[in-house]
């Protein structure tokens, strides 16, 4: 199991780069293409990624929990094709964050100038160098807004990625040629079976997630799964005491150990006195 993040500013090479690994070393390559079309069969259809995908929620949005759906589905959807996978490459929707704890990521983010950036955009999508400036302006808001409120990170913090290459001197394919280099040398690390136990309880863990509160739609509020080792661990509130129940019996899928139900009954009325 390899599994490599690329974070990426608009008009850095990505999408020169990224593509190129993964099918050199024969890997699943996930962008937006892939996920929209994944997400088909939950029934969240393409608008709906649109909508979220590497955005911030609008205001109206925050408070409709689609955007939380989507957010879940993409999440089952990454961890079951990582795991599944003998490696992949999952560009950008903070890939970094997203696989935190789990050992042996490679975390890769592709910078570049504003000057660059633009230069690329305007060769690349035929617009003048005012349009070009106001996409790629418009493109880091929503993908650090992203950032921030999904993950709670800053999408720019240097710590969070393990090497940033500045993309202004150097073609795609020299760069292409250094990460390869790079990645024979990660492969070689001793990784693969702790990484995929960490890996395997994220995907339990959204697979009860999922379960719980999408497929048995039991209404839990600040729903969070916790796996451990197969361990489980529920955690949240609901407003009908027979839903914690409720939620053990959904809780308990195949390759679960055991389960530590913590979620607790809040009424929504005040005690009467």
């Amino acid at each position: 199991m390899a599994i490599i993040t690329i974070s990426r500013q608009a008009g850095s090479l990505s999408r020169e780069i990224a593509p190129g690994i993964a099918e050199k070393f024969g890997w699943l390559y996930i962008d937006k293409d892939k996920i929209t079309t994944a997400l088909e069969k939950y029934s969240i259809d393409s608008d709906v990624v649109d909508r979220f995908d590497e955005k911030k929620p609008s205001f109206k949005d925050s408070f409709s929990l689609e955007n939380e759906k989507y957010f879940n589905y993409f999440k089952l959807f990454f961890f079951e094709k990582a795991y599944e996978s003998k490696g992949c490459v999952l560009l950008g929707r903070g890939g970094a964050f997203l696989l935190d704890g789990v050992p042996g990521v490679l975390r890769i983010r592709l910078v570049s100038s504003e000057k660059s950036r633009i230069e690329r955009v305007m060769e690349r999508s035929g617009l003048d160098e005012k349009q070009a400036k106001k996409i790629i302006s418009q493109s880091d808001h929503e993908r650090s807004a992203f950032h921030k409120y999904y993950y709670h990170r800053s999408w720019d913090s240097p710590e969070s990625y393990d090497i940033t290459i500045n993309t202004d001197l150097f073609t795609a394919e020299t760069i292409s040629v250094m990460l390869e280099s790079l990645i024979h040398t990660y492969l070689k690390g001793d990784f693969e079976k702790q990484g995929r136990g960490v890996l395997n309880d994220k995907l339990l863990a959204q697979k009860i997630l999922v379960k719980v509160l999408y497929e048995s739609e039991i209404p839990v509020h600040l729903f969070e799964v916790e796996v451990h080792d197969g361990k489980a661990t529920l955690i949240g509130t609901v407003e009908i005491e027979s839903m914690i129940d409720k939620c053990s019996k959904a809780a308990l899928i195949d390759g679960v150990k055991s389960l530590d139900n913590k979620i607790v009954f809040i009424s929504q009325y005040p005690p009467i006195i």
